[in-house]
C-alpha cells in the first residue's frame, strides 16, 4: 500500500559499497506492482517488461564491429578467437550502456573473428552488483533459441573474474540464478583474480550426457592449438566439431534433469557438496 524498497548493501575494503536496490509500488487498484530494481549505483530504474536492446543504434552499425568500443561502464575488446569485458571504476551503470554491450556481443560472435570458436573474459571486479531483475533480463537475452545455439556451438571456454571475500560468493549467487534461466554454453570458471589458474578455481558447467561430455572434453587440445594458430589442417574441423557435436547433443539428450553442474579444481561436485565450497 506504501513504496516498499528493499536494499542490500556489501563493503568490499578499499572500495565503496555495493548496493543492490529492488523496489515495490503500489499500483492504482491498490495491489503491489511488479519489483522495480535499479542497476546498483546507475540511478535508472529497470522493469520486468523493460527491453535490454540497445536504445539507440550502435555507432558501429554497418560498418563492422570494431575492435575495442568503450560502453561507458564495461570497456569491450576483441580479436581472432577471443572477447573480452573489462569493467571500469566509477562509471554510472546504464541501459543504454548494456545495450550496446549486448550489440557488440551480438555483432563479434556473427563476424569473422568468432567463426572458428572463441574465448570469452569477463573482468567484472570494479562493476557494481547488478539487481536481480537486471539478471533475469540479461539471462532471458542470452537464453533466445537462435543467440544461444550461436554461442554453444563457437564458445569453447569462459571466465569470470569478480573479486574476493564476501563479493565472491554473492557473485556466485547472482551467477546461479543466471544459469538457472540461461544454462552456461560451456565450462564458465569464476575467478577471484585474472591470474587465479582455472585448474584450481570454482566453474559452471553445461550438464551434457556422459557421451558427449567426453566428446566435447576430448576436443579440448585441438581448440586450444586452433586459437593459438598451431593446428594442422586436421585439427581445426576436428575440434569445432567435436566440441559443437558433443554440446548439441548434449542438449538434445539432456531430458528433464538439472540445467546446469558445479565443480571445482577440474572435478564434478555433487549438489550437496556445493555450498561448502569457499
Amino acid at each position: 500500500v506504501v513504496p516498499t524498497r528493499l536494499t542490500t548493501g556489501l563493503g568490499d575494503p578499499g572500495e565503496g559499497p555495493s548496493v543492490v536496490t529492488v523496489e515495490w509500488l503500489p499500483s492504482s487498484g491498490g495491489a503491489a506492482s511488479a519489483p522495480r530494481g535499479p542497476m546498483a549505483g546507475s540511478g535508472e530504474a529497470l522493469s520486468i517488461e523493460d527491453p535490454v536492446e540497445a536504445l539507440a543504434v550502435p555507432p558501429w552499425r554497418g560498418a563492422g564491429v570494431p575492435c575495442t568500443f568503450d560502453a561507458g561502464f564495461l570497456h569491450l575488446s576483441h580479436g581472432v578467437g577471443h572477447l573480452r569485458v573489462q569493467a571500469a571504476k566509477g562509471r554510472p551503470q546504464t541501459q543504454e550502456g548494456l545495450g550496446m554491450v549486448l550489440a557488440f556481443m551480438d555483432d563479434f560472435v556473427h563476424g569473422p573473428h568468432a567463426a572458428g570458436g572463441f574465448a570469452a573474459h569477463f573482468d567484472l571486479r570494479a562493476l557494481r552488483l547488478p539487481s536481480l531483475v537486471t539478471v533475469c533480463h540479461l539471462a532471458s537475452w542470452g537464453a533466445e533459441p537462435v543467440r544461444r545455439e550461436r554461442w554453444e556451438r563457437l564458445c569453447v571456454s569462459c571466465a569470470v573474474v569478480v573479486g574476493h571475500g564476501p563479493v565472491f560468493h554473492l557473485a556466485k549467487g547472482l551467477l546461479s540464478k543466471f544459469f538457472s534461466l540461461c544454462p552456461p554454453v560451456c565450462r564458465t570458471h569464476i575467478l577471484r583474480e585474472p591470474s587465479e589458474p582455472c585448474s584450481a578455481a570454482f566453474f559452471f558447467d553445461p550438464c551434457l550426457e556422459e557421451a558427449d561430455a567426453e566428446e566435447a572434453e576430448q576436443s579440448w587440445p585441438d581448440y586450444i592449438a586452433m586459437l593459438n594458430g598451431d593446428e594442422d589442417e586436421e585439427a581445426a574441423p576436428r575440434a569445432v566439431n567435436g566440441h559443437g557435436r558433443g554440446v548439441a547433443n548434449g542438449r538434445a539428450n539432456k531430458g528433464n534433469g538439472p540445467v546446469y553442474c558445479v565443480g571445482l579444481c577440474e572435478q564434478r561436485l555433487h549438489p550437496e557438496e556445493e555450498p561448502w565450497v569457499f
